[in-house]
């Protein structure tokens, strides 16, 4: 799940909230290549065991895929280092944005494109998309991606921070986490077989199964590619805000409400036992 210090909307004392409130008993906030929110110290309690993660955005030949990093080590060094040069990478993208939809006649606020680049997370299209809906440019969430940001969209600039799966998974190891390829229905339909055997090979360690946007035929796809690889399955509602299910978000189908979509605790346990062995793959009971 997400929180405002990338692409959600909510700060993390509110989603922690839910989260206990939705009956949880463990959670990771993953925002996407930033570990800010656990920067500030432990967020588990009594009542909620909070797994230090993130979300990481990778190249590929068939798309973006996402490569997830729970139990990282939220002070290495090598990890932090990445991490601010993708910061200041999200930067230069967002003034190519600006610099576009200036073209088109959009002009954002000085000052609001000044905060975005000072704020200590990371910054995307979802920013934007909000502003430009604040502004009235846009009526809703996603007639933004439709006129401006989306692939078909006057001011799309492409994320390529050149990045590959292989490097975050070393990443996620290097700073003694584990990783797992995020809702990755999409890549199994467009990429070959060998693609995510090399991504085992290379330390690849789960399968994000549950996922709101997976179709039933998706998920048994990751069940079966997941038992033929010996990768952990995983799950999660993906969640950024209270738009996630509204018809006219540009996220309706893809991510769920906290607590929308989970899997057993059994699931956090294997997790932690292959952190605990040095994160290597190994052939675990689903």
């Amino acid at each position: 799940m997400h929180t405002t210090a990338s692409d959600g909307m909510l700060e993390v004392p509110e989603v922690l909230d839910r989260a206990r409130r939705a009956g949880l008993r463990a959670i990771s906030i993953t925002d996407h290549d930033t570990l800010s929110v656990h920067l500030q110290g432990s967020l588990s309690d009594g009542s909620l065991e909070v797994i230090p993660g993130l979300e990481l955005s990778c190249d590929t030949d068939w798309g973006e895929l996402h490569v997830l990093g729970y139990y990282v080590d939220v002070k290495n060094v090598i990890l932090c280092e990445r991490l601010e040069a993708l910061r200041q990478n999200r930067i230069r993208r967002l003034d190519r944005i600006v610099d576009a939809l200036a073209r088109f006649g959009v002009k954002l606020e000085e000052q609001f494109v000044s905060d975005l680049r000072r704020r200590p997370g990371s910054v995307g299209r979802p920013h934007v998309a909000r502003e430009l809906l604040r502004m009235g440019v846009v009526k809703h969430f996603q007639e933004a991606f439709n006129r401006f940001l989306g692939q078909s969209g006057c001011a799309y600039v492409p994320h390529q921070n050149g990045l590959t799966p292989e490097d975050s998974i070393q990443l996620i190891s290097q700073a003694g986490g584990v990783s797992v390829a995020a809702h990755p229905g999409w890549m199994l339909d467009k990429a070959p077989e060998e693609f995510l055997v090399s991504l085992s090979r290379a330390g690849l360690s789960g399968l994000e199964t549950q996922h709101p946007s997976h179709s039933w035929e998706q998920v048994k796809e990751c069940h079966r590619r997941a038992e033929q690889l010996g990768l952990i399955e995983t799950g999660g509602s993906d969640f950024h805000s209270d738009e996630d299910k509204s018809a006219s978000s540009r996220s309706a189908n893809r991510h769920s409400a906290i607590g929308g979509s989970t899997v057993g605790y059994q699931v956090v346990l294997q997790i932690r036992e292959l952190r605990d062995r040095g994160g290597a793959c190994a052939s675990l009971p689903s």
